[in-house]
């Protein structure tokens, strides 16, 4: 994978691959807030020029998670149509866990999954 775009923020980096992965890695151990979630996906949307992106989060702290606001819009169908897969890698078994039963409780527009490791989780989204 090579980068083709990168963009910092203070809480995330964000870079785009040109197999057309869209990584957000945050850097800050405090939850992902509404506000940086819609920020993420227009940054999002310019770099990768409204294509559908497979977006892969990661994140520097095994226990960050979004906001319980942040995480409905990222899971709203209004993200969701420019989203071709999400990954998401969580170090923690419990995480990963919770994190499947709250994807079973709708239907996504888009393939979701959650893995213990990166490359899991790039293999996946390069399948999908």
């Amino acid at each position: 994978m090579k980068v083709i775009k990168r963009k910092t923020l203070g809480y995330a980096d964000i870079v785009v691959y040109d197999n057309g992965i869209f990584n957000i890695h945050v850097l800050s151990t405090v939850p992902i807030s509404l506000e940086q979630a819609v920020e993420i996906n227009k940054i999002r949307l310019t770099l990768m020029e409204d294509d559908k992106a497979l977006v892969l989060s990661t994140s520097e702290d095994e226990f960050v998670v979004p906001t319980p606001e942040a995480i409905k819009y990222i899971l709203s169908a209004n993200r969701m149509n420019n989203v071709k897969a999400n990954a998401f890698v969580f170090s923690s078994f419990s995480q990963r866990l919770a994190a499947k039963a709250a994807g079973r409780l709708d239907k996504m527009p888009a393939p979701i999954s959650f893995f213990k490791s990166r490359e899991e989780a790039i293999e996946w989204l390069l399948n999908q």
